[in-house]
């Protein structure tokens, strides 16, 4: 979805079903990996959905970030913040909706990994997901 479209809805204005917001999100260009993955936590839950909520905490912890440099957005997060994988509960589907990952400061790998991109793209610095053989990473586009 183009800024340009005329009559296009906005995914998030509560219009769409969350699976048909999440395909709207997917196939824009780039990714918003925030809506994205609201919109699948939205889907696969029976309660509601802060998108705001979350939305605005991403963006108060983007704005806390010192310097746009990894080192500060780790920092941050898994420092100051107290974000950190949920050891004692993996499997909890929690770990998954990133709503509740931003509440709770508890994830799963992917979902701290969104958590991390979200908030250094609100801070002017670019990092993206890196798949690798039972693993998900963050890294920099001139990492290779």
């Amino acid at each position: 979805m183009s800024d340009g479209d005329a009559g296009a809805q906005d995914p998030s204005d509560g219009h769409l079903s969350p699976a048909d917001a999440f395909a709207e999100w997917a196939a824009s260009e780039p990714v918003p990996l925030d809506r994205a993955a609201l919109a699948i936590a939205a889907h696969c839950r029976t309660d509601a959905v802060d998108e705001a909520a979350a939305l605005a905490e991403l963006d108060r912890l983007g704005a806390a970030v010192r310097e746009p440099v990894p080192e500060a957005v780790i920092g941050l997060l898994f420092g100051d913040e107290g974000f950190g994988p949920n050891r004692g509960r993996f499997a909890d589907p929690a770990n998954s909706y990133l709503d509740l990952v931003v509440s709770r400061r508890l994830g799963i790998p992917i979902t701290l990994a969104v958590v991390t991109i979200e908030v250094a793209r609100r801070a002017g610095l670019e990092l993206h997901g890196v798949g690798m053989p039972g693993h998900f990473l963050v890294g920099t586009p001139d990492a290779g």
